[in-house]
């Protein structure tokens, strides 16, 4: 058997505690400190329990995967129950291998995308709740699939079942189709040579043999010379913000996640108001005149006109100062659109989801 490579994450932590089971657990808290409080031993015990329980059952331990190209991850915890060929689905047309995973209450209940690809459709089918490990389950049990489209053109469908005990279904990934509005897709990659070939022609990989200490002026100029030669275009920036992080850092992960969210699970906002001539969109606008600060989006991912772009002057390459990169955009006074401001320093302060999703 050939071994995949597996590299060890960074701060690896053994009990995470998933969002959803937040209230559960609080709810447990609150009523087993009741019953002490008041006396009732034998409730308070039940309580605590129970409490304990919960904290083991919506936990959300790291996992390692394999790096091997074309390796595909088992999307949940559990025992596989079939494994067969099967002449068509409700999700196929022709023949496919299904898999069936069973999740007892012993095990995660979090799941993961099996490979990487495109989120091509969502959909959810509600329904009973036989007990999972049953035939009719997959059938007549509320579920939720989900179609991922691979760079190679092939499918993989992950459906979730709702079962006797663990009936909810929490389905966070979007259909933004974003991906089918963008011309091309380019990758500039600093440092490392990145050794793949994209089957998709639109996504464009670039090996840039440049230091990675000059950070995102080689990727900026490149944009910038991209953008005199086409000057109709709308641009999406992005970049791998919280890359210096550990992957843990809960703060700077939901800033990234704050970005995306506006830029593109909202990216026909974004397009719109390019059209009615703005020059950027962003998200966390900033000055402070005190330290000096010039405006900018604070985390530098930004959609802008590439008519506008073609105005900036180009990055002195010589240079390491990594806040440069963020300010470089605003440098000709554009005419700004601020989808969403946090109002926090978030490399400290966490900003989940809840305080702006589907607020603006």
């Amino acid at each position: 058997m050939k071994d995949s490579k597996r590299p060890d994450p960074d701060n690896q932590s053994t009990f995470y505690i998933a969002k959803p089971g937040y209230y559960f657990i609080i709810a447990g808290i609150v009523a087993t400190a009741f019953f002490a409080l008041t006396g009732a031993a034998y409730l308070a015990i039940v309580g605590l329990v129970v409490t304990v329980f919960l904290c083991y059952f919506f936990r959300d331990p790291d996992r390692v995967v394999p790096m091997e190209e074309g390796s595909v991850v088992s999307p949940a915890d559990g025992r596989v129950i079939i494994a067969e060929p099967v002449d068509e689905s409700p999700f196929f047309k022709g023949m496919s291998i299904k898999i069936s995973i069973f999740m007892s209450v012993f095990n995660v209940h979090v799941n993961r995308i099996p490979y990487e690809g495109r989120v091509s459709k969502i959909s959810y089918f509600p329904g009973k709740f036989f007990s999972a490990n049953l035939d009719k389950a997959s059938k007549e049990n509320e579920h939720n699939a989900v179609l991922i489209e691979t760079e190679t053109g092939k499918k993989i469908c992950m459906v979730q079942i709702a079962g006797l005990i663990a009936r909810r279904i929490i389905c966070r990934l979007k259909e933004t189709k974003c991906i089918d509005i963008f011309e091309n897709i380019i990758i500039n990659n600093v440092g490392t040579p990145i050794n793949k070939n994209y089957d998709d022609k639109k996504i464009i990989l670039i090996n840039d043999p440049a230091s990675n200490n000059l950070f995102e002026m080689t990727t900026l100029n490149k944009l910038r010379d991209f953008s005199t030669n086409n000057p109709d275009m709308r641009v999406l920036y992005l970049h791998t913000k919280g890359v210096s992080h550990s992957k843990n850092y809960k703060a700077v992960n939901d800033w990234i996640d704050q970005m995306l969210y506006f830029l593109i699970e909202k990216h026909p906002i974004c397009t719109e108001v390019l059209s009615r001539g703005f020059d950027t969109v962003g998200c966390n606008y900033l000055r402070d005149y005190r330290r000096s600060i010039p405006v900018h989006y604070s985390g530098n991912f930004w959609w802008a006109s590439s008519k506008y772009l073609a105005t900036l002057p180009k990055m002195h390459e010589s240079t390491t100062n990594k806040t440069d990169t963020e300010f470089w955009l605003c440098k000709n006074n554009p005419i700004m659109y601020v989808m969403d401001t946090s109002n926090v320093d978030q490399y400290l302060c966490e900003y989940p989801r809840e305080k702006y999703a589907d607020k603006k």
